[in-house]
């Protein structure tokens, strides 16, 4: 019984791990000032097994997860949950997100999740992050340099 659980531990954590990254070649373009990043900053799998940041979670509302589903209008392949990248030319793009709001509070706006476009100026060299914004009756994607 004991070998069944830490088999399927050991597999779900090494299923947790899978996230999508820019390779190389793109990874030197942003650092040389000519591609952008932009990044979703979604929980690990695992931050659901961990006590404090799961406390912290249901006084903030819960975990929240932002997926890039498309980008000037090509859509972005699948993702598998965490901390995804993509590599952007500098200059004007349309970001189509969709996010989830995974909270039990009877006050949290509605709904708990859409999706949302967003226009936004990419400069190169720069890293930015897509990320959601609580307001009292809604809410909002955002993309912010970081």
């Amino acid at each position: 019984m004991r070998n069944i659980i830490l088999g399927t531990l050991c597999i779900f954590l090494l299923c947790s791990c899978g996230t999508l990254r820019i390779s190389e070649a793109d990874r030197r373009l942003v650092r040389e000032g000519k591609k952008s990043l932009l990044v979703t900053q979604n929980p690990e799998p695992l931050y659901y097994f961990l006590i404090i940041p799961y406390l912290l979670s249901k006084l903030s509302g819960g975990p929240i997860d932002v997926d890039i589903k498309e980008v000037d209008g090509k859509e972005v392949e699948e993702w598998f949950k965490a901390n995804e990248e993509i590599a952007l030319e500098p200059g004007w793009h349309e970001i189509v997100a969709t996010y989830t709001v995974r909270s039990d509070r009877n006050l949290a706006p509605d709904p708990k999740s859409d999706t949302q476009s967003i226009n936004y100026l990419f400069e190169g060299g720069k890293r930015y992050r897509i990320f959601l914004v609580e307001y009292l009756d809604h809410y909002k994607l955002r993309i912010e340099p970081y």
